[in-house]
């Protein structure tokens, strides 16, 4: 065997491995592209639900206010339930400025404050 064909393989050698890692690099981009495209749909449905969410929040404030001018006094239910809903949309707010990974609901419970009554 010559000097030649020595470095030849040694070449080939080097080359396969760089082969390899380039292939292993490769299929973490894929995943990683895969995931952020997944991530990107989830953020569209949850920015559709926090949209549709806020509406409710609205509603239910006029709800409540015509409670007040009833009743005198805002509607407990209503009341809890607006926190809890704040707390989801806050939730969700969350996970589209990429401050946690964990999907909100209806992928995880929907969100139970505790009453301050």
């Amino acid at each position: 065997m010559s000097m030649s064909d020595a470095s030849n393989g040694e070449f080939e050698n080097t080359q396969s491995s760089e082969q390899s890692a380039d292939e292993s690099k490769g299929s973490d981009d894929g995943s990683a592209r895969r995931g952020a495209v997944e991530r990107g749909l989830f953020m569209l449905l949850f920015g559709a639900i926090a949209y549709l969410t806020i509406w409710a929040v609205i509603l239910l404030a006029v709800i409540q206010w015509v409670f007040v001018l009833i009743n005198k006094e805002p509607n407990a239910d209503i009341k809890r339930f607006s926190t809890n809903l704040a707390e989801y949309l806050a939730q969700i707010a969350r996970f589209l400025g990429f401050a946690t990974e964990e999907k909100p609901c209806p992928f995880s419970p929907f969100p139970r404050v505790a009453a301050d009554e």
